[in-house]
């Protein structure tokens, strides 16, 4: 780590403009959701190999790589020692640096596993390792190191911080980057960002975005819907709108409890493109203070919505028995999963055919509390500025 552009830094004085983080934000929501959406391609490709499919995913991997040694470069030679300079950051740098190494290992081995003739279990291993550790990491930055730059480093200083990850990206990979991470941003944010946006990024966004849109939808797309998938989820889409109406309007006294003794779980999440707020019930189990909810979408071979949403978002709101909370949502990991998998099972035999039904891992979500006054513990409401949609199966 080497300490540059900080000689003189004008931290912040007090009643001055904080600066506006919302782009290393959505520079964290691209990462986090899509690793966990190249993983779950890989698994795809290994069931069914796909040799255009492939290509584009060692497209993609390897533009958000470059993206991602460029992020930790940049925090590594100016972000950690400005914080450091101001005294605000210290007892986080060494882990981080660390994170940044062994991210950088599993990149490199996900790569050279990409390049194979054809998708091995190993890639899609790799590849879900390397999701879930970086969202564990951004995660810690959105909590700990975001919150320092807004409340010590001057707008000029950040703005300096700005250039330098605009800068140090080799053009080349403009094209992908430009049209990658704006795709992460809500409408409020991205017309936030092309307003103050120089005319080359609005320039390549015109150039090249639909052509990243038309080949990140070949490489994405999830098996079409059959019509029996499509019917059912507008019947439980029509079912939980009519739960949330009798759930609030009885304060949790009917329609609070669920099959097997599980609770009955209204979960608002925030819209990843709109930003809107969405609200779905679900079947909750009880893990001390946490919930556990099951993205199985009764059997549909596609993921929930309100789980898109929640990877690119992990704050959320949820009623249980008339008691409103906030929470923060993570997946539930392999070795935690069958366990809590079987007492799903034992809660309601049907989920044992959701997952036989579906090509898919259902993901196991956790809830937990988040504490008061914490990062994203303010209503969503406040936090979106955006009305609630209750129980349109929380599209985004």
């Amino acid at each position: 780590m080497t300490a540059v552009d900080v000689a003189a830094p004008s931290a912040r004085g007090p009643g001055d403009p904080a600066p506006d983080t919302s782009d290393y934000r959505i520079v964290h929501r691209a990462m986090r959701v899509d690793l966990h959406r190249l993983a779950a391609v890989a698994g795809q490709l290994v069931e069914r190999p796909d040799p255009q499919r492939l290509r584009l995913l060692r497209w993609y991997l390897g533009g958000m790589s470059a993206e991602i040694r460029n992020h930790h470069t940049v925090e590594d030679d100016h972000v950690w020692p400005l914080l450091a300079s101001l005294g605000a950051g210290a007892d986080l740098l060494e882990q981080l640096v660390d994170d940044h190494e062994r991210l950088d290992g599993l990149l490199a081995r996900a790569e050279v596993l990409a390049s194979a003739p054809a998708a091995t279990p190993e890639l899609e291993t790799v590849l879900g390792e390397l999701a879930t550790f970086i969202a564990g990491h951004v995660d810690q930055e959105d909590r700990e190191v975001l919150p320092r730059l807004e409340q010590h480093v001057s707008v000029e200083d950040y703005a300096a911080l700005q250039r330098h990850f605009r800068g140090s990206l080799s053009p080349r990979l403009l094209p992908f980057v430009v049209p990658w991470a704006t795709s992460h941003a809500t409408t409020e944010e991205l017309a936030g960002l092309l307003a103050t946006a120089g005319a080359p990024m609005r320039l390549v966004l015109r150039v090249f975005g639909a052509r990243f849109r038309a080949r990140r939808r070949l490489l994405l797309a999830p098996p079409a819907a059959t019509r029996r998938d499509r019917r059912l989820v507008v019947v439980m889409r029509t079912l939980s709108r009519a739960h949330v109406a009798v759930f609030r309007a009885t304060g949790g006294r009917i329609g609070g409890r669920w099959l097997g003794g599980s609770d009955a779980v209204l979960l608002t999440v925030r819209g990843r493109r709109t930003g809107a707020l969405h609200t779905v019930t679900l079947m909750g189990l009880r893990d001390e203070d946490d919930l556990l909810v099951a993205a199985s979408q009764g059997g549909v071979d596609h993921e929930p919505q309100w789980w898109l949403n929640l990877q690119a978002d992990p704050h959320a709101e949820v009623e249980v028995r008339g008691e409103r909370r906030r929470v923060r949502a993570e997946r539930v990991g392999d070795e935690e999963r069958p366990e809590i998998w079987a007492r799903f099972v034992a809660a309601y035999d049907g989920f044992a055919t959701y997952q036989a039904r579906v090509r898919r891992q259902i993901a196991v979500v956790r809830l937990r509390p988040e504490p008061d006054g914490g990062d994203g513990a303010e209503d969503l409401s406040r936090r979106s500025g955006a009305r609630t949609r209750s129980a349109r199966g929380a599209s985004g």
